[in-house]
């Protein structure tokens, strides 16, 4: 029986009938969602709100006396990269992972003439950030297996400063270790030595998660093993949800989780 056909003969219950669909349906199609999210162009989408709000932080709290422009250190690092070959444009750290994100887009099979290759679905940003969220939340209850007493293991400073960064250092602290440092080391691993990715994948998560910690103790020297430890962990987590979920969950969760450990500090010294 067709549908036409069921349409003409009941028309009185093809309202109630459509009304209970569309509840029963879910937001976003899980297996539509799992491949949109993990895009390119969903993670260029899903992190500039976040580049944003970063921006505006900065300049409203970055500036504070005495000291001069608060910025993350792989901003900083990038950002010197970049006056080595010449260019000195204050944003370019962030225009280079703009522009990283949305080449990446354009040569997958979405971005070029595919249709509804460039489409914007709200409603899976918006889930985007809650399955951030939802991987978050265990690290902050493994942060309290390995965090130990000691003050300087804690944030220190402003606390709208220091949110303002958290915003921005998921964004470049991903881009510098799991995008480029995964390429990188995936080029040198599989395309030079000729190595096999079931090998290789291994080897650069955690490579990329030592290189990540190490960053961490720039600039301090009286960080704890614990707390090495424990940001080389969050390194592999971060790795294998960059391979799963892609580059803006793995945005999501380290800024998610960089808010919470914030958020709870607060309430433990409070």
């Amino acid at each position: 029986m067709s549908v036409t056909a069921t349409r003409r003969r009941k028309p009185v219950d093809r309202a109630p009938t459509s009304r209970s669909s569309r509840r029963a349906a879910p937001l976003v199609a899980p297996q539509d969602y799992a491949h949109y999210s993990a895009t390119p162009w969903a993670s260029l989408l899903f992190i500039l709100p976040l580049l944003l709000l970063h921006e505006i932080g900065i300049a409203l709290y970055g500036g504070l006396p005495p000291a001069s422009e608060h910025r993350i250190t792989a901003f900083v690092l990038m950002a010197r990269f970049f006056d080595r070959v010449g260019a000195t444009a204050p944003f370019l750290p962030a225009m280079a992972i703009i522009t990283i994100l949305l080449m990446w887009h354009i040569a997958t099979e979405e971005g070029g003439l595919a249709r509804g290759g460039w489409n914007i679905r709200p409603r899976a940003i918006f889930a985007m950030g809650a399955e951030s969220l939802a991987w978050a939340v265990p690290l902050i209850g493994i942060y309290y297996i390995f965090g130990p007493s000691q003050v300087q293991f804690a944030p220190a400073g402003d606390r709208k400063l220091m949110a303002s960064l958290y915003l921005g250092a998921g964004i470049y602290e991903e881009a510098a270790f799991r995008l480029a440092g995964f390429a990188l080391l995936s080029l040198l691993l599989v395309d030079v030595s000729g190595l096999t990715t079931r090998w290789a994948t291994p080897i650069v998560v955690l490579a990329a998660a030592i290189g990540f910690s190490a960053y961490h103790l720039l600039g301090d020297v009286g960080w704890p093993w614990q707390a090495f430890v424990f940001t080389g962990l969050r390194g592999v987590y971060y790795g294998i949800i960059f391979i799963e979920r892609g580059f803006g969950v793995t945005v999501g969760v380290h800024t998610t989780y960089d808010l919470l450990y914030l958020l709870q500090s607060d309430l433990v010294r409070r």
